[in-house]
């Protein structure tokens, strides 16, 4: 197998056994070719992350059969097709249907018969079934794209190799579905927000998929608007009743997220307004006396990063007696200039004051502190901002307690900025 700068495969070699060359849109193969240049696969995708959404194949003896694949084309021109090696020898067209995961459970034929069938276990180790539940070695249809979407190794021009290669392609790194881990560690360590760097969606693979190696990200079972509007309906119900019962912030937050996540991928309320994306400044004001709410912010000198005009901070969310948190959510910056001295009437500052900024799983807020550019050599003074926060997490607002100031020291056109901690 052999890889690209970008980490693609784009050359694979069965020893004793075909040659495949791989050619990209993005990070998504869409051609492939034999040795000899003849083409060998074409896929077709919808407009998500590991979506294909049809493709066909048919086996290459070596001759042209340009006539044969224009009449396919014709018949099926609604959408495009895919031209593979075959197990039969024979030219075959069909249909990848996913769960809501993206994993792909049958192969469909252009009548809607079913051709194959896979069945995995929780981390995805696939189980392939001929349609009357049979089961397979191998895919007789030359489909790689199983769990999650993602191109299962093992599975090759419709043969079955080495249990050494039973691993998926998630593009930054592979996945062993065996062990239910990545087999390297994640290329953001532990700006991921996992402790674990070879853990696999926080192992929770039912309800998260990783497409990229990269980060987890949830994909919720939806199949038409009337269950959504159900389930949000008994979501605000619940909600109702925790809020009088009382309930804390973490429990109430969790629904409140859940809630808020629904009406966005419905992009309309229960009373049928548009909606559209919320935003993260109307969300409710939440319980500052829960003990588990977030107060205060600590800044992590190890994760500081000098970009040369400015540097990047980390700063933990934690509770009023310092338990970090480790959720996702929103920052929003509130900056006042206290002092501008010298020549720095014209500067690149960066501005987001006042702006919903998303913070991913770990609690941790990344803030710019500094400039943009490197000002010209004859600029000297000190810009002094302060800087307050508050954070929608969980799906409600809270005040943080802590206070910073920015200090951005210009000497010469030097800029030396820190962020330093000034008091609750």
């Amino acid at each position: 197998m052999a890889y690209d700068a970008l980490g693609r495969c784009v050359k694979r070699t069965l020893t004793g056994g075909p040659t495949t060359y791989y050619v990209y849109d993005g990070d998504k193969p869409i051609l492939e070719y034999d040795s000899s240049g003849a083409s060998a696969g074409v896929n077709v995708y919808g407009k998500g992350v590991d979506e294909p959404s049809e493709w066909g194949h048919r086996e290459m003896d070596g001759q042209a059969r340009e006539g044969n694949g224009q009449a396919e084309r014709e018949r099926t021109s609604q959408v495009l097709e895919r031209v593979a090696i075959g197990a039969d020898g024979q030219w075959h067209t069909y249909y990848l249907h996913q769960n809501h995961e993206g994993s792909v459970t049958l192969l469909t034929d252009t009548s809607g018969n079913v051709l194959e069938r896979y069945r995995y276990d929780v981390f995805g180790a696939p189980t392939i079934y001929a349609p009357n539940w049979i089961s397979r070695s191998a895919t007789l249809y030359d489909n790689r794209f199983l769990f999650t979407g993602r191109e299962y190794a093992a599975t090759y021009r419709s043969t079955y190799t080495t249990a050494a290669f039973n691993f998926y392609e998630y593009r930054a790194r592979a996945y062993n579905a065996k062990l239910g881990r990545f087999m390297s560690e994640d290329p953001k360590l532990f700006d991921a927000g996992d402790y674990n760097l070879f853990r696999y969606c926080h192992n929770d693979p039912i309800d998260n998929v990783d497409p990229m190696g990269l980060a987890d990200e949830r994909r919720e079972p939806w199949y038409n608007h009337e269950e959504q509007a159900k389930q949000l309906a008994n979501l605000q119900n619940l909600l109702n009743q925790k809020l009088l019962l009382g309930y804390g912030a973490i429990s109430l937050g969790g629904l409140q997220y859940a809630v808020t996540q629904l009406q966005q991928t419905m992009g309309v309320s229960v009373t049928g307004q548009v909606i559209g994306r919320a935003d993260p400044r109307n969300a409710p004001l939440g319980n500052q006396s829960d003990p588990n709410a977030p107060s205060k912010l600590e800044i992590l000198p190890d994760k500081t990063k000098d970009r040369g005009t400015y540097k990047l901070y980390h700063l933990q969310l934690e509770t009023a007696k310092g338990k970090p948190l480790t959720g996702s959510g929103y920052a929003i910056e509130h900056v006042t200039n206290k002092e501008t001295t010298g020549h720095l009437s014209i500067v690149d500052f960066r501005n987001t004051n006042g702006v919903p900024i998303a913070f991913r799983r770990g609690g941790e807020i990344v803030d710019r502190v500094g400039l943009l550019t490197r000002p010209s050599p004859a600029a000297s003074g000190n810009i002094i901002n302060r800087q307050a926060y508050e954070v929608i997490y969980g799906g409600f607002r809270y005040p943080i307690s802590s206070v910073f100031e920015q200090r951005i020291h210009v000497q010469n056109g030097f800029v030396s900025p820190a962020l330093v901690p000034i008091g609750f």
